[in-house]
């Protein structure tokens, strides 16, 4: 009787004894897996959240990493057209009066271009009074929303080349049309926008007649452009967007000496500067071959 009591003794003790030893290697199991899973949790940058339903909320994605190989595509250098020189003619620097634009006309590049050229043929002028009293010049108006509405470029200058922010530009067809109104007889202002810079060395430059190109300042490349609402469509719904670019700049070509073109650049009083023809010619380009001249007419 007393071994059968011992014995049942026993068979308990032992099935006491073996769901110890399961319940805990199930308990170790777990924290092994919850601290693998905050270690990748970790590793990926990604903190744990849920809501208080339980739900969680993770949205599992890659980290960035500086040490991706995504490679960037070079834009590709455009040829630059080779220069063939007039007949005759290296190096040409022809004798244009110079004038800053500083402190006179600070948004009127055009018109100190313009008055350049016609102190190169001996014409009386001056860039103010041309400015004021000769080239087409329009302002900006708003709307009762405050929309911002203003003239073509390609008609009048836009704004006041008196103020350091109230100006911004016009193009050579301006510039030219404002010219008829004071160029004494016998002389022409001709709008040559199209033609190409070895064109314009060959046809001009080398026959004596600086031109005025639009560029940039300093040569820079456009990063920025302003824009506004065409004036024309002021009582449109759908208005038509004029853009312009900031840093758009007109200087006179004077010169070529077989590597640089020679500019007379009126912006903050630079003088006389030089320019390589890669870096003429892609700036001549971007700003759409815009260029004019004065000529005699015979």
């Amino acid at each position: 009787m007393i071994l059968k009591r011992l014995l049942s003794l026993l068979i308990i003790f032992c099935m006491i004894f073996c769901l110890s030893c399961t319940t805990s290697t199930v308990a170790v199991r777990d924290k092994e897996k919850d601290k693998a899973t905050t270690e990748n949790i970790t590793e990926t940058g990604i903190e744990n959240s849920a809501e208080a339903d339980g739900e969680s909320v993770i949205e599992v994605t890659e980290p960035f990493s500086d040490d991706s190989e995504t490679e960037i595509e070079p834009v590709p250098e455009t040829e630059p057209e080779e220069i063939v020189p007039a007949i005759a003619y290296t190096d040409i620097m022809l004798d244009v009066p110079y004038i800053s634009q500083k402190d006179i006309l600070p948004n009127g590049c055009e018109a100190v271009c313009a008055t350049m050229l016609m102190q190169y043929y001996g014409i009386e002028a001056d860039a103010l009074d041309f400015a004021r009293y000769y080239m087409l010049r329009d302002v900006f108006i708003k709307d009762e929303e405050g929309r911002v509405f203003g003239p073509d470029p390609e008609e009048v200058y836009v704004g006041d080349p008196e103020i350091d922010d109230g100006g911004f530009g016009c193009y050579p067809s301006v510039i030219t049309e404002s010219l008829e109104r004071c160029l004494p007889e016998g002389y022409i202002a001709i709008d040559i926008s199209g033609m190409n810079i070895n064109e314009i060395t060959n046809t001009y430059l080398a026959d004596n007649i600086p031109v005025a190109l639009w560029m940039t300042v300093d040569m820079k490349k456009t990063e920025k452009v302003v824009s506004w609402y065409d004036k024309a469509d002021f009582d449109n719904e759908e208005p038509r967007v004029i853009e312009y670019p900031a840093n758009l700049h007109v200087m006179v070509l004077c010169g070529y000496d077989g590597e640089n073109f020679i500019f007379s650049d009126p912006y903050d009083s630079r003088g006389v500067v030089k320019h390589s023809y890669e870096d003429t010619l892609m700036i001549y380009e971007s700003m759409g071959r815009r260029a004019f001249a004065i000529n005699k007419n015979f």
